[in-house]
C-alpha cells in the first residue's frame, strides 16, 4: 500500500488541531476549531469527525492518528479518563472514529504526539532522548527514545504534568499539588485574578498585559516558570535527555520562556558544557497533530 496522506489530530482541552501530511511531513492542509469538550465525548467526537470529513474532501487520507489529553489504552482505542474532560471514562475513541470515516484510527496521548512530532521534525531534531511539556489547559509529557515514544509498562509513562511539587492544591488524577494545576495555562490565569487581575480572556492576552508593566501579570506568569524549572530540573537529572521541549499554548510566549527556564536550570543542576538544552517546539500549535501524522504512518508501516 503507497500511502500518499494521513490525517493527524490533535484533540485538546480547549482546541482541536488537525493536519494533512504526507508521510514525509509536508503539510497539505491545516486547521484549528475549539473542541468544546464541556458538551461531551459524543458531541466532541461529532465534531472531530465533521472536520476530518471537510479535511478529507479536499485531501484524502488513508488513516488518522489521534492525541488526546489523558491515559490510553492504546490495544484498546480507549481514553481511560482525563483530568482536564470531565466525564470522559473508558470512551472507546478509535471505534467511534474509524466506524464513521472508514479508515484505520492510531490513538495516543497529546502530549506524547506532541514530543514526537517535535522529534520528528521540530526541535528534538531527531535526537536519541527527547523529553518535554505540554503546557496548555493542562499539562502533559512525552518522552521519546531513539524515536519511538516511550509508554513504560503499562502505557502510562511519562505523566510528567503530575510530578508533585507542593502539598496543594488538589489535583483532578487524585494527587495533590501536581505541575498541572500549578503551571498550566488554566493556573496561570487563575493566579493572576486571585492576584487582583481583571478578567482576562486567555494566555495571549495575560503575555500582552504583562508586556505592558502589568505587575500582576509578570507576578502570575514568574510563579509558574518557577514550578515549571523545577519540575524541568527534576526530569533532566532523572533522564539526561539531549534536549528538553516546551510544547502547547505557553510555548507562545517563545525563547523567553526557554531562556528563563534555561537559567533556572543551570543555576540548579551539576554543571556541564553540554547541559541539556532547553527549548521551545518549532511547530508551535501543531506539534501534536504532526506528531498523530507520524505515528500513523509508522503504524501502516509495521
Amino acid at each position: 500500500m503507497v500511502v500518499t496522506a494521513l490525517l493527524g489530530v490533535d484533540l485538546g482541552g480547549t482546541l482541536i488541531k488537525a493536519v494533512v501530511a504526507s508521510p514525509t511531513g509536508q503539510v497539505h492542509h491545516r486547521l484549528m476549531e475549539r473542541s468544546d469538550v464541556e458538551s461531551g465525548p459524543e458531541a466532541t467526537l461529532a465534531r472531530v469527525i465533521d472536520l476530518a470529513r471537510r479535511m478529507g474532501a479536499q485531501y484524502p487520507f488513508e488513516a488518522v492518528g489521534l492525541g488526546i489529553c489523558g491515559p490510553v489504552d492504546h490495544a484498546a482505542g480507549l481514553l481511560v479518563e482525563s483530568p482536564i474532560l470531565p466525564g470522559w471514562s473508558d470512551v472507546p475513541v478509535a471505534a467511534a472514529i474509524k466506524d464513521q470515516l472508514h479508515t484505520p484510527v492510531c490513538l495516543e496521548n497529546d502530549a506524547a504526539c506532541a514530543m514526537l512530532g517535535e522529534w520528528w521534525l521540530g526541535a528534538g531534531e531527531r535526537k536519541d532522548v527527547v523529553a518535554g511539556l505540554t503546557l496548555g489547559t493542562g499539562i502533559g509529557g512525552g518522552l521519546v527514545l531513539n524515536g519511538r515514544i516511550f509508554r513504560g509498562a503499562t502505557g502510562l509513562a511519562a505523566e510528567f504534568g503530575h510530578i508533585s511539587l507542593a502539598a496543594d492544591p488538589p489535583c483532578p488524577c487524585g494527587g495533590n499539588g501536581c505541575l498541572n494545576v500549578l503551571a498550566s495555562v488554566t493556573a496561570t490565569i487563575a493566579r493572576y485574578k486571585e492576584l487582583g487581575g481583571a478578567e482576562i480572556g486567555g494566555f495571549e492576552e495575560l503575555l500582552r498585559r504583562s508586556l505592558s508593566d502589568d505587575a500582576l501579570a509578570v507576578e502570575a506568569l514568574m510563579a509558574s516558570v518557577a514550578y515549571i524549572t523545577r519540575a524541568v530540573r527534576s526530569l533532566v537529572n532523572v533522564l539526561d535527555p539531549d534536549v528538553f521541549v516546551m510544547a502547547g499554548g505557553m510555548a507562545q510566549w517563545g525563547d523567553t520562556l526557554a531562556t528563563l527556564v534555561q537559567q533556572g536550570l543551570l543555576a540548579s543542576t551539576f554543571s556541564g558544557l553540554d547541559r541539556t538544552p532547553v527549548r521551545v517546539a518549532r511547530l508551535g500549535m501543531f506539534s501534536g497533530a504532526l506528531g498523530a501524522v507520524h505515528l500513523a504512518s509508522t503504524s501502516l508501516r509495521r
